[in-house]
């Protein structure tokens, strides 16, 4: 996330203990610091590693080269990170940079979570909103041409995946490191998300279920080619990667592969992870070995030999045997 938006005080507010510095100062955290962290839920014994990073500033705005590594070093953490959890700044609102550290994790297809801190601030303000929309729905009082104001996290939600569109697969949590208002329900997503990745799909069921969506759907061809799908598996969990055999591989445009992964989330979940489609066109014809033309003329001689000597053996008349008298 970007600097100060809670990173550390989410760490020390989970261990219950001070084990990052954290102050008011935006940039306080200077290296990628791994936090060893256990819980126990139900009698089962996790075990996480906490990675705290650095903010990450708009690449014009970084000052010295302290805060270049700094950055590097929290993109690192990044790729090695099993699950990123995206921090916002629930007075700041949705950045364009928050909207590059999106795009980060997107590219190096990480499972996210999305965490918008700093509740606690807009806690009573979304509260009051709550209790007069429901006066004024108990007036029956008309709100027609006027902006409708999103009282409980679930439009607010719906908000923050609408404007990090391009990263809807992830689940928003709303936090406050101060109070401790939802750190559980993070917990929770870590745990959910952790047990999405670990998934292994039948290939029956998979190729049912591409095959169901290639037929209701075909991709648009300017040449008017027709999608034919052959057989599709999984070749990798983290992050899930599935392998499908075509006719084509040309049409599988990106429009498409994102079709095909909403089909695929409504069949298999996978809520938190991203979804790698690589499609893979499967030769036309394979030509017959006997249709191969020898090219070496001795060879060509040695098999017309053989050819030849079968046939006069087969050819040869048996020999009446004689009787004995």
């Amino acid at each position: 996330g970007r600097p100060n938006v809670g990173k550390s005080s989410i760490i020390n507010a989970l261990t219950n203990s001070e084990r990052v510095i954290v102050t008011p100062i935006p940039g306080t955290t200077r290296d990628a610091i791994d936090v060893p962290f256990e819980v126990e839920t139900e009698g089962v014994r996790s075990k996480y590693i906490l990675i705290d990073t650095a903010g990450m500033r708009k690449a014009r705005r970084v000052e010295d080269s302290v805060e270049f590594y700094s950055v590097q070093r929290a993109e690192e953490s990044i790729v090695r990170s099993d699950i990123t959890v995206l921090v916002l700044d629930a007075e700041m609102g949705i950045t364009e940079q928050d909207k590059k550290i999106a795009d980060v994790i997107v590219q190096n297809r990480r499972a996210c979570i999305i965490v918008v801190n700093k509740w606690d601030l807009f806690d009573e303000k979304v509260r009051a909103d709550r209790e007069e929309e429901i006066e004024r729905r108990n007036r029956k009082q008309r709100t027609e041409g006027q902006e409708k104001t999103m009282t409980t996290l679930i439009e607010f939600g719906g908000w923050v995946q609408k404007k990090l569109f391009f990263l809807d697969y992830a689940p928003v949590i709303f936090t406050s490191a101060k109070s401790g208002f939802h750190l559980d329900r993070l917990l929770e997503a870590v745990r959910y998300v952790a047990a999405q990745l670990q998934q292994k799909i039948p290939t029956a069921i998979l190729n049912r279920t591409i095959r169901d969506a290639v037929e209701r759907r075909q991709p648009v061809s300017a040449a008017g080619h027709r999608l034919k799908f052959f057989y599709a598996t999984q070749v990798r969990q983290a992050p899930p990667t599935f392998l499908l055999f075509v006719n084509r591989d040309e049409l599988f445009s990106d429009q498409y592969k994102k079709s095909l992964t909403v089909e695929m989330r409504k069949a298999f979940g996978y809520e938190g992870c991203p979804i790698v489609i690589v499609p893979k066109a499967r030769p036309k014809t394979v030509e017959s070995v006997r249709k191969l033309k020898p090219s070496n003329k001795n060879l060509v001689g040695r098999m017309d030999a053989h050819r030849a000597a079968r046939h006069e053996r087969y050819s040869r008349k048996p020999k009446k045997k004689s009787r004995e008298n």
